[in-house]
């Protein structure tokens, strides 16, 4: 019987480690976001990560790439801002 490692453990696993971003080997959803599954629920590996070595992601609140790398998982590239800012930075971006 194959018992799954835990989700941290297979969030570091399909993590390549480097000098800046940390890239998500994974699987991907349409939308280029890393994903993995938690508890039979698949969900975005950067707010996992984000919530696994830096804390609770408020409710009201969505997890911006600084970088701009949506496979990155490097917790020191991610800030939380609101959703109308996030939606902001995007745009200020292209």
């Amino acid at each position: 019987m194959f018992i799954a490692p835990p989700p941290l453990e297979r969030l570091n696993v399909r993590t390549t480690l480097g000098p800046g971003c940390m890239i998500w080997a994974g699987h991907t959803n349409s939308k280029g976001y890393g994903k993995l599954k938690v508890h039979g629920q698949s969900i975005l590996s950067h707010r996992f990560a984000y919530e696994s070595y830096v804390g609770p992601i408020p409710s009201d609140m969505t997890v911006d790439h600084l970088c701009q790398n949506k496979l990155c998982q490097n917790t020191a590239h991610m800030e939380l801002v609101s959703g109308s800012e996030n939606q902001y930075r995007r745009w200020q971006r292209v």
